[in-house]
């Protein structure tokens, strides 16, 4: 009898242990499972070095409308849509970016939000005499630049073109009209002006020919967001036109984008 007591002595420190260690294990999976959460309900907006504020804005105000925690980051845009393309749905990390509406962004990634429609043409030196009145006629002429990271060089590409002169930055398209390298650009009309005034070149030198495509970007989410985020930012893209808050935002940017008055 005393020998069985003198074991359950003995076996009190190593259970205490025990216990001790047990709890540490509980917090320790608490901690995790928190961390886990709080990650799987952070989004990371990203963003190129030199975005347009309107977009990125609207983003926000989507984020805070719909209670959606995010941190932005800034990328080059390839490495965006490559970060983006490489989520699978158990990774804890959710991203979102500004996005062009098309039948490969929208199998790629949760449609949240409805931010522009932005329509391109193709534009020329007015002393040039050209007159873009087609995609026919602008397959015609010698060579036409683009961006080379965007989506408009792909469309041009599927639609046929030969002619194009892609490079990797808007300025060089800029230069490269007014230095008479290429014939035409083909961008959107806000980002042109946009581009021309900050490169100190003459707007009113240029002129606006065909115009093939509207091009509609949207709030892209990574699918590994959780079903209650993007419902809550779905909700919010009718709050922020319901509100007039879009339209407040769209006010405050409208001479950066070029719109009439």
């Amino acid at each position: 009898m005393i020998f069985h007591f003198k074991m359950l002595d003995y076996k009190i420190p190593f259970l205490n242990k025990l216990i001790i260690i047990f709890r540490y294990i509980i917090l320790l999976t608490f901690l995790i499972s928190l961390r886990n959460s709080f990650a799987k309900n952070t989004l990371t907006l990203m963003t190129p070095p030199s975005p347009a504020e309107f977009y990125v804005n609207v983003a926000k105000e989507l984020f805070k409308i719909s209670d959606t925690e995010y941190k932005q980051e800034i990328h080059p845009l390839p490495e965006i849509f490559s970060i983006m393309q490489s989520v699978n749905s158990n990774d804890s990390n959710i991203y979102s970016t500004v996005a062009i509406l098309n039948e490969k962004n929208l199998n790629l990634f949760y449609n949240t939000g409805h931010i522009a429609n932005i329509q391109t043409a193709f534009f020329s030196l007015k002393d040039s005499n050209l007159n873009i009145i087609s995609l026919e006629s602008a397959k015609k002429i010698n060579k036409i630049c683009v961006w080379l990271d965007s989506v408009l060089y792909k469309y041009l590409i599927s639609q046929g073109f030969q002619n194009l002169a892609p490079v990797p930055t808007l300025a060089q398209c800029a230069i490269s009209l007014f230095n008479k390298k290429v014939d035409a650009w083909f961008n959107s009309e806000s980002t042109v002006v946009k581009t021309l005034l900050a490169k100190k070149l003459d707007v009113k030198s240029i002129q606006r020919g065909f115009s093939p495509l509207n091009v509609t970007f949207f709030l892209a989410v990574t699918k590994n967001a959780p079903k209650e985020m993007i419902t809550k930012l779905q909700i919010a893209d009718k709050k922020i036109r319901d509100t007039g808050k879009y339209d407040e935002i769209l006010t405050q940017y409208r001479d950066a984008l070029f719109l009439p008055k």
